[in-house]
Formats: C-alpha cells, structure tokens, sequence
C-alpha cells in the first residue's frame, strides 16, 4: 500500500482498519502556476473533458440498473449511491446534489442492513467526506464522531 498523501492510499482504504475512506485532509503537493507559453495564440481551446465525468455517468447509469433491478431500500441500491457519490469526490464536483444523494445512501443504508453493518458505516463515511468537500467540516463532525463510537463498539459479523 502505498501513500498518496496524508491518509490517502491506492485502494482508497483508511489506514485505521476502517474499511471506508479515510476523511483526512487529502493533499497533493504545492500548486504550480499556469505559465503561457511565448509566443502563444490567445485563441481559445477546445475544453478538456474533467476527468471522472465519464465514470460518473458509468455510475448514475449503474444506479438506475440498480434501481431497476433491486427496488426499495436494498444493499445494492445503497452500494450503487456509493459508488456514485464516491465517483463525484474524485472528480472533485461535489456539490448540493451530492449532498442530497449521500443523504439518500445513509437512509437506504441504514433501512436496507441495518445502522451497525459495515453498509451503513460505509455511508457515513462517505457524508463526512462529502461535507469535507463541501468546506463545511462543523457539519462533518458530529457524524465522524458517531461513526467512530459505532465502529469502536464492533461490527456485527
């Protein structure tokens, strides 16, 4: 495992033994200014797509399938929320939306495995991590604090 940045690895795991991402701050070294080259036109180009746009849209698609497949509040539907929400911190366009859509894994999680399973716990990792992106750590704290005194109690196997 090797790490990325202060609390981050490869597999997105935490390095505390909690299997969510971790909510550390994520850094990724000093900011380079953008230099124009001499000499170069002021025409403007063709705008870059953002990477992890396409794995969000892979994403809003497996939720739909998800949906479809597995009505109601189930593990999959939760699972599927995840990744979706997951797919919108690594592109970093996290936003009101992704704060609706986290809220919406929490319950189904919670409905759907119950609020000391591994699914649940997941999803509150997630809203922190959402509310981090947000800038709104106040609102993070309460939630981390209570998934870390669920997750010292032990999760049922």
């Amino acid at each position: 495992m090797q790490d990325g940045g202060l609390g981050e690895s490869n597999d997105n795991l935490c390095p505390h033994k909690f299997s969510f991402r971790c909510i550390a701050p994520r850094t990724s070294g000093p900011a380079i200014p953008f230099r124009r080259q001499a000499g170069a036109p002021d025409e403007p180009k063709k705008e870059a797509a953002k990477p992890g746009i396409d794995k969000i849209a892979q994403c809003r698609e497996a939720l739909r399938k998800a949906e479809a497949e597995h009505p109601g509040n189930t593990v999959e539907v939760a699972e599927a929320l995840d990744d979706l929400v997951a797919s919108q911190i690594d592109a970093s366009v996290v936003d009101t939306e992704t704060l609706a859509e986290v809220n919406r894994e929490v319950q189904v999680a919670k409905a759907a495995a119950g609020p000391r399973s591994q699914t649940f716990l997941n999803s509150l990792g997630v809203e922190v991590e959402v509310w981090f992106a947000l800038n709104r750590a106040a609102e993070a704290r309460p939630i981390a604090e209570r998934l870390l005194e669920t997750a010292q109690k032990g999760v049922p196997g």
